[in-house]
């Protein structure tokens, strides 16, 4: 377990890394650094045969790192983090699996101009994702396609201080964890709606 956090920790820099040097290239106009709690709630989107993945609704974590080369555009990285279960429905038997994921993605944001503190963004990018098992199962990595619709508060009285309420989404194939009889091969839709606050430099 330490040592797979430990690649994530490094890979999650090096998308930060590059995020940073990508907005100092583009003369880069603000960054900042973000919190949020985050929901989520998984639905299949495909199914290809008996095996039928039901993971548990839960809460996580979110840590966003944002720069704005333009006034309309910015580069984001995030890293997620969530505990659930992941249970799956085969021929009529239920297998529970207690399950950790960690999410490490890039993303371009479109702005718009602020509106009485409001800033609206979409986001659309992508990444992977890391299901690991808290018992001695193998962990797995998904690649995963992001999209973000929200918005930004930013007071006027603290304009370096805000507030960031948004729907986001992990689009992935459901993990088997190189179990045969657990592979469903089924695209999943994974929704978190996302509260948080931000700090720009």
């Amino acid at each position: 377990m330490k040592k797979r956090l430990i690649v994530l920790a490094a890979a999650f820099a090096a998308v930060a890394g590059t995020t940073c040097a990508q907005a100092q290239f583009y003369k880069i106009r603000g960054l900042e650094a973000g919190a949020s709690a985050t929901g989520r709630y998984v639905t299949p989107i495909s199914n290809e045969n008996s095996v039928t993945p039901q993971p548990t609704e839960g809460v996580g974590l979110l840590v966003t790192l944002r720069a704005a080369p333009k006034s309309w555009l910015g580069l984001e990285a995030n890293y997620g983090f969530n505990h659930d279960n992941q249970r799956y429905q085969v021929q009529g038997t239920k297998q529970t699996i207690n399950n950790y994921q960690h999410e490490a993605t890039l993303g371009y944001v479109l702005h718009v101009k602020t509106f009485y503190g409001i800033q609206p963004f979409v986001v659309v990018g992508g990444g992977a994702t890391d299901f690991a098992p808290s018992g001695n199962g193998q962990n797995q990595w998904r690649g995963a396609g992001m999209y973000e619709v929200g918005f930004d508060y930013i007071p006027k009285r603290s304009p370096n201080v805000g507030f960031r309420l948004e729907q986001r989404a992990l689009l992935y194939k459901a993990p088997d964890f190189y179990n045969d009889s657990l592979r469903s091969n089924t695209w999943v839709h994974q929704s978190s709606p996302a509260a948080g606050v931000f700090v720009r430099f």
